[in-house]
């Protein structure tokens, strides 16, 4: 699992981001917004045209890293790089400072909890594509229940 999920996927892929931020302030690397909101677009469809046709044959392919969710976190990175005034103003920046390191540490415990109680209703299907939105919903709640638990208990230990 750990060789898997971390060495395979997790450390090749935050590499690649880091690269990417690395680039990103090189004008070589500039790429019209539109284009790379279209490749968004575009890969993430064909992420779910690469799962119907790799769980429908004989490959057993659910919930890999197809090839085309490289491409369309790449395209979606590159995009938010180049347009960082594009949600300054809300709270994604601050939430995303906050909050994301425990939101990728807890998923993977929350995608197990929630395959465990689908399937204790025989309902493993029924979220096939809503299980990424609700899985980020039960992690960030997790991850801003944690902080405020955290929060709070420091601010005790701050007054004793």
């Amino acid at each position: 699992f750990v060789l898997r999920r971390f060495v395979c996927k997790g450390l090749p892929l935050f590499s690649l981001g880091r690269w990417l931020r690395e680039k990103a302030p090189n004008e070589n690397m500039k790429i019209p917004g539109g284009l790379l909101l279209a490749g968004t677009l575009g890969f993430a469809l064909s992420v779910i045209l690469e799962d119907w046709l790799l769980t429908g044959s004989w490959v057993e392919g659910k919930g890999d890293l197809y090839f085309s969710t490289i491409l369309c976190v790449v395209c979606l990175f590159q995009y938010l790089l180049q347009q960082p005034q594009r949600f300054s103003g809300t709270i994604l920046p601050q939430y995303g400072r906050a909050y994301s390191l425990f939101i990728y540490i807890i998923h993977p415990a929350v995608i197990l909890a929630l395959m465990l109680v689908l399937g204790k209703v025989h309902a493993e299907g029924a979220l096939t594509y809503g299980m990424p939105l609700l899985v980020f919903c039960i992690s960030l709640a997790l991850s801003i229940f944690w902080n405020h638990m955290h929060r709070r208990v420091k601010t005790a230990k701050a007054t004793m």
